[in-house]
């Protein structure tokens, strides 16, 4: 996936035009997310979202108003991301959630404290499911839809945010089951900074144990 968005970036920066460079920005900047570029992630999501502006399709709109608002959060500039996730929210009654806003959304619900009500009125789906959970405060639930679905990116991250909520419950046996797929996953794909996160939990968890 990175080398394709790197093939296609690479041709518009040279002057081509390419109606998939904002979805290729997003996908390459959630995995520049992952690994830890945050400088780089932070580029992909605003040439995304300046690219989404300009096509005026709101289809292309949505994923670069969500993944923007993320890398938002992340700087801690929790107003600013707020105003595109009110922008998004403005355009989802009567249409299905894409699939390339994928686990965006509901962090960002989560982080700025939104209500599942947010979601009221998007068409139903399996992605609005787990959406709903996740936002809910059922990552694991969330994490089960991801999978059936095939996002394994999303199930992961979903995967790792269960096992942390059950750490807190002090249920180590079910934290430890989400955390090896997080775990195998991250491995796999080289998301090193989920990697270092996940390490890191799983450490507390044998400290606590």
């Amino acid at each position: 996936m990175a080398a394709v968005a790197d093939t296609v970036t690479n041709e518009a920066s040279s002057g081509a035009t390419h109606y998939l460079e904002g979805d290729c920005r997003i996908w390459r900047g959630r995995i520049r997310l992952a690994r830890g570029q945050l400088d780089d992630a932070r580029e992909d999501g605003q040439r995304a979202l300046e690219l989404a502006r300009a096509s005026n399709d709101p289809q292309n709109l949505g994923p670069a108003l969500a993944f923007g608002a993320r890398m938002l959060l992340l700087a801690d500039r929790s107003a600013e991301a707020g105003r595109l996730v009110d922008e998004l929210l403005e355009h989802l009654p009567g249409r299905l959630l894409k699939p390339v806003l994928g686990v965006d959304l509901p962090i960002c619900l989560v982080e700025l404290g939104r209500p599942v009500e947010a979601l009221d009125g998007v068409l139903p789906s399996r992605w609005l499911e787990a959406a709903q959970a996740y936002v809910t405060g059922a990552p694991g639930p969330a994490a089960d839809i991801y999978a059936a679905i095939g996002a394994r990116p999303d199930e992961a991250y979903a995967r790792l945010q269960a096992a942390r909520q059950l750490m807190l419950a002090n249920r180590a046996v079910e934290a430890n089951t989400e955390l090896a797929v997080a775990l195998a996953f991250y491995r796999q794909v080289g998301a090193s900074a989920h990697l270092a996160e996940a390490k890191k939990l799983l450490a507390m968890m044998l400290f606590s144990s």
